[in-house]
């Protein structure tokens, strides 16, 4: 947190000009003014200035008398917001105002400006907020609440020179522009989305960019330890405020899954059995989010301002152990799904060995617990960090707890669930699909987008509105389509003002989709035929298609669908999936946050976590409104949660995997969410 006072004590006059744009710029942190009000109420009226200008130049205060200026700065207090409507859509039109709790209460960055781009410098006056007697305030929030004789920033604006008659005036208008607003119409340029309630009616979503989110995720996507990359948007003063300060140039979360090419096969453990004496994933081990566990746990954070809250954070460590576990055996757990006798040399290579005696469940608990602990410490021997990390005593336990962890859990009975009918397409490709899963989020697609397209499917194949199907999304390949050159660089001062290469946010997409449904099979047409013809021909904005195989002039589509009557059947399927293929599954509900710090958090230290966006939140109750595509609408915000790519071996192999790799979409009158069976809940 910038304090003003200390910045003001740059003597050179191009420097201090440089520092006071910066530090108020709507993508800077906030900035306390305590002592300083005088210069900041004088930046703030040369803010509203076009051109060159000093922001310390005295002369500009004989614009407090002027009417004209006057005007012009309340114009905008109508168009001030909390919520982004116009981007990426620089068209639409429309002004947000919705702030559940308290204003004044909170702790970052919340108001904006979209509507005429010429005044974008006049609607800094309002909207600049900053830090002022220890709460988080503006001057239309000044304005709103002045009473005479407090200590307010008004008074030191009349002293500057304001006619104290305008202050009624003022303060009407800011109090309005601070009252809860929202259209009464959907714009034609605003996207919708339509999604089904659980009484068979639709209900249409716009959705909108939180100011407040999107100025927290620029920022967090430039910290260490977050993949970030930049979105450019065109003309970005006639979209907003924000997007106006940084120049067009967005920082958004850019987390792309990487699933390989190769199908891993036996042969490749054996060659690393026969060299290395191990099945342990060496590639968890030494990911930076492990170093940094294990070095959390040798350093003994202990010290919470509640009793509550070091149990809330225990829990969370030991989830994050036995995380590591699951990944650290995901070798071992690939060959649980396999006959090991089907396998001679292999089979023979493990003779004898607690791998073997893991993978055909007769181990005895406490020998393997040492011996895979024992492993474990000789490889962190290998590793840079090895004179502090390998066998530590606190270390031995905590390694040892998670590995026990892990084992009981394999060895514990295999439950199935109910009778269900499952339709399983194999490799489906989705060509140009947008990877954008909400406006500060590349990556996965969002799953509104697929649950959309289960939707369609179900449509044509029931010919009724289903709203109780699952299901489960397996990837094979993901590859982001490249971007391309901009015509020429833009320097000034030596300094170049854009990056040479624009990312494409789009990309193609392999998987494999699996839907339940407990309709008795003998009631529909499952032929391949007709479950092909009931497949939409879109998804996430992308074409649908079957990969090409076969010669040259001899090409063919490959359509493979396979529908299975029980859960045997199902596993039996995923068996058969390459192994670089990866399930896309809620995280464990032991693992939560509750602001996108919290999340970011919880990237940074997760091994294999990716964030997508799950749903949206209303803003309001829904309703009808004049250019909706449903009989009810509502504007909402994404809500971001997190996802881990889990192997076909865990989802055969771990009944709990499996049921949270099944997604279902929930509509309440708050939110459309999608959830999956063991449900982590948590979205921001």
């Amino acid at each position: 947190m910038a304090v003003l006072d200390e910045l003001m004590k740059k003597t050179d006059r191009n420097k201090k000009n440089e520092m006071l744009k910066r530090t108020f710029s709507a993508d800077a942190d906030l900035v306390v003014i305590d002592g300083r009000e005088y210069e900041t109420l004088l930046f703030l009226i040369n803010r509203t200035i076009k051109g060159k200008k000093y922001f310390t130049d005295e002369t500009s205060l004989n614009l407090l008398k002027d009417e004209a200026w006057h005007s012009d700065v309340l114009k905008v207090t109508e168009w001030i917001h909390t919520h982004n409507l116009k981007c990426p859509y620089s068209k639409a039109d429309g002004c947000i105002f919705y702030y559940e709790e308290a204003l004044h209460l909170r702790k970052t960055k919340v108001l904006g400006y979209a509507k005429d781009s010429k005044q974008i410098n006049k609607c800094q006056f309002m909207v600049t907020e900053f830090i002022y007697n220890g709460t988080v305030t503006s001057l239309v929030e000044q304005f709103a609440s002045y009473k005479n004789g407090e200590n307010n920033l008004v008074d030191k604006l009349v002293e500057a020179g304001f006619p104290k008659e305008r202050i009624p005036l003022f303060k009407e208008k800011c109090s309005a522009a601070l009252e809860v607003r929202l259209p009464d119409f959907v714009h034609k340029h605003c996207k919708q989305v339509r999604f089904i309630q659980r009484n068979g009616e639709y209900i249409a979503i716009t959705p909108v960019v939180k100011t407040e989110t999107q100025q927290i995720v620029h920022n967090l996507a430039k910290e260490s330890g977050i993949y970030g990359s930049t979105v450019f948007h065109y003309r970005p003063s006639s979209i907003g405020s924000f997007i106006s300060a940084t120049g067009g140039r967005v920082r958004c979360l850019s987390y792309h899954p990487s699933l390989g090419d190769k199908d891993k096969t036996t042969d490749y453990l054996f060659r690393q059995w026969n060299y290395k004496h191990h099945l342990l994933n060496e590639r968890a081990l030494f990911s930076k989010q492990t170093f940094k566990l294990l070095f959390e746990v040798l350093e003994h954070k202990t010290n919470f301002s509640t009793y509550q809250a070091g149990k809330v954070s225990k829990r969370q460590h030991n989830q994050r152990m036995k995380n590591l576990a699951e990944d650290l055996f995901s070798e071992i757990t690939f060959l649980k799904t396999k006959e090991i006798k089907e396998y001679p040399e292999l089979h023979s290579a493990f003779a004898g060995s607690r791998e073997r005696e893991v993978i055909e469940e007769s181990f005895e608990l406490e020998e393997a617990v040492n011996h895979f602990t024992r492993q474990i410490h000789e490889l962190l021997e290998k590793s840079e960090h090895h004179q502090i990390l390998a066998y530590e005593p606190v270390l031995i336990d905590e390694v040892g707890n998670a590995v026990r962890s892990y084992l009981l859990k394999q060895s514990q009975p295999k439950e199935t669930s109910g009778n269900f009918v499952y339709i399983h397409f194999e490799r489906l490709q989705a060509y140009g699909a947008k990877l954008q899963s909400n406006s500060y989020l590349l990556g996965i697609p969002s799953l509104t987008a697929f649950s959309g397209f289960v939707h369609v499917f179900l449509l044509k194949l029931l010919g009724v509105k289903n709203t109780d199907a699952s299901f489960a999304i397996a990837l094979r390949r993901f590859d982001r389509r490249s971007g391309h050159p901009l015509a020429k660089q833009i320097c000034k001062n030596n300094v170049v003002k854009n990056d040479t290469v624009i990312d494409s946010q789009h990309g193609d997409i392999e998987f494999d989709l699996i839907i339940r449904l407990d309709q008795p099979a003998t009631t529909l047409d499952f032929s391949e035929r007709n479950l092909y013809r009931c497949l939409p021909n879109r998804l996430a904005g992308g074409i649908l298609s079957s990969p090409i195989a076969g010669v040259y002039q001899k090409p063919s589509l490959v359509r493979r669908c396979n529908t299975y009557e029980d859960e045997i059947e199902l596993l039996g399927g995923f068996r058969k999936l390459s192994s670089c293929a990866r399930f896309i599954s809620d995280i464990d509900p032991e693992i939560s946050y509750n602001s996108m710090q919290e999340l970011a958090e919880v990237l940074r230290d997760t091994y294999g976590v990716f964030p997508v966006n799950k749903g949206f939140k209303f803003l309001g109750v829904p309703q009808f409104r004049q250019g909706s595509i449903a009989d009810t609408h509502a504007y909402a915000e994404p809500m971001t949660g997190l996802v881990k790519l889990v192997s076909p071996a865990s989802v055969v192999i771990n009944p709990e995997i499996r049921n949270r790799s099944f997604w279902r979409m929930q509509v309440s009158k708050y939110s459309v969410e999608l959830t999956s069976g063991e449900s982590n809940d948590r979205t921001v």
